[in-house]
């Protein structure tokens, strides 16, 4: 997406389309995200950072889709937003991060954990919404 944002070049965009579609039609019931959307169902590895970051890309398509469209990419994108929120983030004064379960790699021994990025993207999600967002890419 941020290749359309910057050229201006309908492919980028369509491809961006392409890859939220694919995005989209994984996302599981619960809106929880797996780590990878092929991963066996044991052990359950999740990756709130992906959502943070999927959702932020989903916004942006929302902005640039047409009228008939733009609505697909905002109700996915606020799902995964509403599940980060409710049931995925601390919000209390004992913890230094917001979102729980980041994933930096499957293959990885290290998993659920805070990633600063994921928290980044998490609150850019939030100030897009508001309208409040300042582009820095």
């Amino acid at each position: 997406m941020m290749s359309y944002l910057h050229t201006g070049k309908e492919e980028y965009l369509q491809t961006a389309k392409r890859v939220a579609h694919y995005f989209m039609a994984n996302i599981p019931d619960d809106g929880v995200i797996p780590i990878d959307f092929r991963q066996p169902a044991e052990p359950k590895l999740e990756d709130d950072t992906a959502a943070a970051i999927a959702a932020c890309g989903l916004i942006e398509i929302a902005k640039a889709a047409g009228k008939h469209e733009k609505d697909l990419y905002l109700q996915a994108a606020l799902k995964l937003l509403k599940t980060l929120d409710r049931f995925r983030s601390d919000w209390t004064k004992d913890c230094d991060c917001i979102l729980k379960n980041g994933s930096a790699a499957y293959l990885t021994n290290k998993h659920h954990h805070s990633i600063i990025y994921g928290d980044y993207y998490f609150m850019e999600a939030a100030f897009k919404l508001k309208g409040n967002d300042l582009y820095l890419w």
